[in-house]
């Protein structure tokens, strides 16, 4: 439990903050899809990889200090993010929604980001387990929040694609397993995938 000690006078008023952080520095070194994927690594079979921002802090108390630190500058970019999508914007009612419907995607468990700063993503997610492994170009090219919002992450999707699963023929990997040293999906590339990687 979590407590906070004063002795006030009558009348007296006090603020209490607190920062509720996590800090899990590793992920299972697989794409977890299916129930036997989520078996084998209950059982251990997989190993682990890094999350990029466990470079970036050593625990949780330190996420804390720097949210405590910066909380400022942190609470005044989201208002203005939020005050932009919402109050300062010309688009009709039905784009804003769609964007916002959208956007939290990169907040939740579809996404991550590994230690050498690759962003990879599922499909969609379940309640404990990803949903359509692999950073799959034919979806993740109908997304365009990440290359607009945060355009280094998405060149990392691209340099995964073209130099490490496109193959001496030309033909890229419909699943990205290559971020996770997997064998490289066999399955029959999807053009709209491909093509849609060369546009972008």
């Amino acid at each position: 439990s979590i407590g906070a000690w004063e002795e006030l006078q009558p009348g007296e008023e006090r603020t209490f903050e607190f920062v509720i952080t996590w800090y899990f520095p590793n992920r299972v070194k697989a794409w977890i899809e299916f129930d036997e994927d989520y078996e084998k690594f209950q059982r251990g079979e997989y190993g682990t990889v890094r999350n990029y921002y466990a470079t970036k802090f050593t625990d949780a108390w330190d996420v804390a200090k720097y949210v405590y630190h910066n909380k400022e500058r942190l609470e005044s970019d989201s208002r203005k993010f939020a005050d932009a999508m919402f109050h300062k914007t010309t688009l009709p009612y039905y784009v804003i929604d769609a964007l916002t419907a959208n956007i939290t995607n990169l907040r939740s468990n579809l996404c991550f980001r590994l230690e050498d700063g690759t962003f990879a993503g599922f499909e969609g997610i379940r309640d404990y387990i990803g949903c359509g492994y692999g950073s799959v170009p034919h979806v993740w090219n109908y997304a365009q929040t990440v290359a607009f919002l945060f355009p280094d992450l998405e060149k990392t999707m691209r340099n995964v694609e073209f130099l490490r699963e496109t193959d001496e023929t030309g033909c890229m990997s419909t699943r990205m397993f290559s971020v996770f040293d997997q064998e490289r999906y066999a399955m029959v590339p999807a053009c709209d995938g491909e093509l849609g990687s060369v546009v972008r």
